[in-house]
């Protein structure tokens, strides 16, 4: 191999190792126990995800992008979702941690405001706080 073939085949290399998604941008914050709002590559991909217990590192979608808002009352989490379609318009989902034991159960939404509200009601939760805020869409 002559000297300018090696600088190319490395160059190649290198572009190969950078465009990587073990390099991608990505950020995780834990809401409770094995739940996280995350994002990978994009932040229009936010959404919230379980840890898979038995995998390293594994983990299942449990509501899907783009999750805008969350927060906890004992054993429930709850999230704000935006739409990617116009007109934009906000899901809202709740999450019992106790049923979530494997795929969707356990979580209700997307739902409206309106029977997000009678939800709460039924479940006899007396007040609903979103304490985690991120940018919505634009």
């Amino acid at each position: 191999m002559n000297k300018i073939t090696k600088i190319l085949f490395s160059f190649l290399i290198i572009s190969t190792l950078v465009g990587c998604a073990w390099t991608d941008d990505n950020e995780s914050i834990k809401i409770v126990g094995s739940y996280n709002v995350a994002w990978n590559d994009l932040e229009s991909n936010r959404g919230i995800y379980r840890n898979i217990n038995s995998c390293s590192g594994c983990s299942e979608i449990i509501v899907e992008n783009y999750v805008f808002s969350t927060g906890t009352k004992g054993k429930y989490i709850f999230a704000k979702q935006q739409t990617f379609s116009a007109p934009l318009k906000t899901n809202y989902f709740i999450i019992d941690t106790l049923e979530n034991i494997n795929t969707q159960k356990g979580v209700y939404g997307p739902l409206n405001k309106i029977e997000f509200e009678k939800l709460v009601k039924k479940r006899g939760l007396k007040k609903v706080i979103f304490n985690k805020h991120f940018p919505k869409l634009k």
